[in-house]
């Protein structure tokens, strides 16, 4: 299970990513453009993947919790889940963000892009240190 000491290994990976300017301003999808406007979104992200290894800020850790997560869609990728999402759960990619303050904040949205049906199963695990549900947040 992931608890405190899996988030702390985690934070730390993406630290390392932050520490490498690994991580990029996020980017708005209009069509088949990418914008930046930092008054809706100005939160830090990076696209990672099992393989990357520490020396690219991939912890063990990190690598575990991405594996867990393709093991969870394999798993879901029943007939009746397949009907259900109207389609096959392709596979997983994984973005790490960072919330820098300053009224940098998850924005609601649709993932979809020009070239893709969108997401079908997203999994958010927050690694706030401290976290409280009076610091808001909540989805």
């Amino acid at each position: 299970a992931y608890g405190d000491r899996c988030a702390a290994a985690i934070r730390a990976s993406i630290a390392t990513l932050h520490a490498q300017r690994r991580l990029r301003i996020g980017r708005l999808q209009h069509g088949a453009t990418q914008t930046s406007d930092n008054s809706v979104r100005n939160d830090k992200i990076a696209f990672v993947t099992p393989e990357m290894g520490g020396a690219q800020g991939v912890s063990p850790v990190l690598a575990s919790y991405m594996a867990q997560a393709e093991e969870l869609r394999e798993r879901l990728g029943t007939p009746s889940m397949r009907k259900l999402v109207n389609g096959p759960l392709e596979g997983c990619t994984f973005m790490c963000a960072v919330y820098p303050g300053g009224g940098a904040r998850y924005v609601k949205h649709r993932d979809a892009l020009p070239y893709s049906a969108g997401r079908k199963l997203t999994i958010i695990y927050y690694v706030n240190r401290d976290w409280q549900p009076s610091h808001g947040g909540c989805l």
